[in-house]
């Protein structure tokens, strides 16, 4: 089943796949997250210091909220980034495609059937042609890559958050049953800074996101809460909105 903004209607509020349930955590943080749970943070290029110092706030920022809020281990947090000397504390290594390949396949190894493992990816995404890209220092990734990497990962269940830009096409590409995939946009030619990340990142350390105020928030929750905050910002900036965030969590 897919969901696209504007939303509100009650096939997007009845999406009832278990994955999107299962990684949410307390908002108090009481109820720590099972074994076999994985999360990998990739922050991409930011291509001038207004974007850097943006992205590094809202991967810190997720980062922060899988352990205080989620109760992720931090051992079991990866989080790439352009320039690690920023944060050495907690981030593992350079954002560059070899090491996100490695990052996945070292996830393959330390999870079996049914684990959970979550990928989002914050930056800047580009459109050429039919290549659909996350930006990266050195060479950028491809949406056909990612899939092929993820089948190391055959089995888990894989929750995949796409941030950037022209990061719609990510749905067709990884689609798969078991698979949830989220994106700032609806297509890649959806091609300015997209805003939907700050507000998916803010959402679960936010009680404002649970909607159904069970002390937990969801990635529906969250897609839905940080989906809203994006359309009101465009309609209270009266301009015509520019990123329409998709989900799709069956592999259709």
């Amino acid at each position: 089943m897919d969901a696209q903004t504007p939303l509100g209607n009650a096939v997007t509020r009845a999406l009832a796949f278990m994955l999107l349930m299962s990684v949410a955590g307390s908002v108090g943080g009481a109820s720590p997250l099972e074994p076999g749970r994985e999360l990998l943070v990739v922050r991409g290029i930011g291509g001038e210091a207004f974007y850097e110092d943006l992205f590094h706030r809202w991967a810190s920022g997720f980062v922060e909220s899988a352990q205080d809020v989620l109760g992720l281990d931090g051992e079991r947090i990866t989080y790439l980034a352009e320039d690690p000397t920023r944060d050495p504390q907690i981030i593992r290594g350079h954002s560059r495609k070899w090491n996100i390949h490695r990052a996945i396949e070292d996830i393959a190894e330390r999870t079996g059937t049914d684990d959970l493992v979550m990928i989002v990816l914050i930056g800047h995404g580009s459109a050429r042609g039919d290549r659909i890209l996350f930006n990266l220092p050195g060479p950028d990734l491809a949406a056909g890559e990612l899939d092929e990497w993820l089948q190391a990962l055959s089995g888990r269940r894989i929750a995949v958050v796409n941030t950037s830009s022209s990061s719609g096409p990510f749905v067709q590409a990884l689609s798969r049953p078991g698979r949830v995939i989220i994106t700032a946009t609806a297509n890649g030619a959806e091609n300015h800074h997209a805003a939907f990340g700050g507000h998916f990142v803010y959402a679960f350390g936010s009680l404002a996101a649970d909607s159904d105020k069970d002390g937990r928030v969801s990635l529906l929750e969250a897609f839905v809460f940080a989906s809203r905050q994006v359309q009101r910002a465009f309609q209270e900036r009266r301009v015509l909105q520019t990123e329409h965030a998709l989900l799709d969590d069956d592999g259709d």
